[in-house]
């Protein structure tokens, strides 16, 4: 059997989509760690989440198409899908959602914010989404002002 893991999971989403996992710090009587894989949390909380998928439970099920989920909370939203309720209205327009981030993000439309910026550029967009395709074009000039033989970049020229 592999040694257990000793990342440190914060409880947060920022690094992927499986969590930010750090290495522990030596605060090792303020961990929870995880039965299944190893992988500790400074919550309580992110430990009981992270438990639920690790152990790929999923308790809550629609009664409706058998669907299985992980939360009750994703389950609540889930019923939506078969009522068809869309609470959220927008103000302006009258377009109904039912997420209230969906909403949100419709909003923008109306507003003009563009919240996420691009780094290389300044561009801004109005959904994560568009700035990620966007800065695609910039990872391709990086490649395009490589040099083919050392792979270093080329802004004067390479000299091999």
């Amino acid at each position: 059997m592999d040694p257990p893991n000793q990342n440190l999971h914060t409880g947060s989403r920022a690094q992927s989509e499986g969590g930010a996992h750090l290495p522990s710090s030596g605060a090792e009587d303020s961990l929870f760690p995880c039965a299944h894989c190893g992988n500790t949390f400074s919550h309580a909380w992110a430990l009981k989440n992270h438990e639920c998928a690790c152990a790929a439970e999923r308790p809550h099920c629609c009664e409706i198409c058998g669907k299985r989920f992980t939360h009750s909370r994703s389950l609540e939203r889930h019923h939506l899908v078969h009522t068809g309720e869309r609470p959220h209205r927008c103000p302006q327009c009258g377009r109904s959602f039912s997420r209230l981030g969906n909403l949100e993000r419709h909003q923008r439309i109306h507003t003009g914010e563009r919240p996420y910026g691009c780094e290389a550029c300044g561009k801004r967009f109005s959904r994560v989404e568009y700035l990620k395709r966007h800065q695609l074009i910039h990872n391709s000039e990086k490649t395009a002002l490589q040099c083919a033989s050392c792979g270093r970049g080329n802004q004067k020229g390479c000299q091999r």
